[in-house]
């Protein structure tokens, strides 16, 4: 049950602005400021005529003898005589089957995470709710799946960091993971940032190209990373820095620029400075 709810919604990035600092001594300071989208898996809906909606002759379809795609009824309501009863009763069961698919699995991402991410009321509630949590400092709820947040949290780096964490939600694709191997590195990657990272995911959660734009289209922002008497070695852009006075600890900087045809994740490592 846990993978058809996973086949039916996703929590992607949206704009945002993104940072990391890393210190000398393992402390670190993440933020995120911007939009997390809660997008479901709906390919057909528009087919099924939406949420809740109830079947009409008028969404059916057959084929003709050369093969075309023909309405069983026109935007009157009108029958064309190449399209059969039996055609459209045959759309018809199909559609049930469909309808009858969702909401079992709706019923199932309910009960994996805790509320109704198809219910805005429920969405507007767990914007409050996540508030009561460290690190939320702002989720206002703006509709369509759409949240606005600014996520700030400050810790030290002696287990794995993952974000987003959304409290009564069991599964969620990381934006963003920092993790400490044995040896000291540390390994920053962010693969549910860039689009590459997304697509693999989304093609499981059932977010194809059936169209020329995707949700996977809105993400767009930047991600930083910053430490202290570190090297900072990565696939971003070095951002220059003023040389620090002797004794003190450099400031290091990388960034990327995520774009929605970015195929780059950003990946970092970070190794204490002998």
């Amino acid at each position: 049950m846990a993978a058809l709810a996973l086949s039916s919604c996703i929590f992607i990035p949206g704009l945002f602005d993104s940072s990391l600092l890393v210190e000398s001594d393992g402390r670190f300071e993440f933020r995120y400021k911007g939009q997390i989208r809660f997008i479901a898996a709906e390919a057909d809906l528009a087919d099924r005529g939406g949420r809740g909606a109830t079947w009409s002759d008028i969404m059916a379809y057959c084929y003709d003898d050369a093969g075309n795609l023909k309405p069983v009824s026109d935007a009157q309501g009108r029958p064309d005589r190449s399209c059969t009863v039996e055609a459209a009763a045959e759309r018809k069961a199909e559609w049930e089957d469909r309808r009858i698919a969702q909401e079992e699995e709706e019923k199932a991402v309910i009960r994996m995470i805790g509320f109704n991410p198809f219910d805005e009321s429920e969405n507007h509630k767990i914007a409050a709710r996540l508030m009561q949590h460290e690190g939320w400092k702002s989720v206002i709820y703006r509709g369509k799946g759409l949240f606005d947040v600014d996520y700030q949290i400050s810790g030290t780096l002696d287990r794995d960091f993952l974000f987003p964490m959304i409290p009564g939600v069991q599964i969620v694709y990381p934006f963003l993971t920092v993790r400490k191997l044995a040896d000291g590195v540390i390994v920053v990657e962010a693969a549910g940032l860039a689009q590459s990272g997304l697509e693999s995911f989304a093609e499981e959660a059932g977010i194809g190209k059936a169209s020329e734009t995707t949700p996977l289209d809105w993400t767009s922002g930047t991600f930083e990373v910053r430490t202290l008497s570190h090297s900072l070695n990565g696939n971003g852009l070095a951002i220059p820095t003023v040389p620090a006075p002797a004794g003190e600890p450099q400031l290091r900087i990388m960034q990327w620029s995520i774009a929605p045809e970015s195929d780059q994740i950003p990946l970092a490592h970070i190794t204490q400075s002998q």
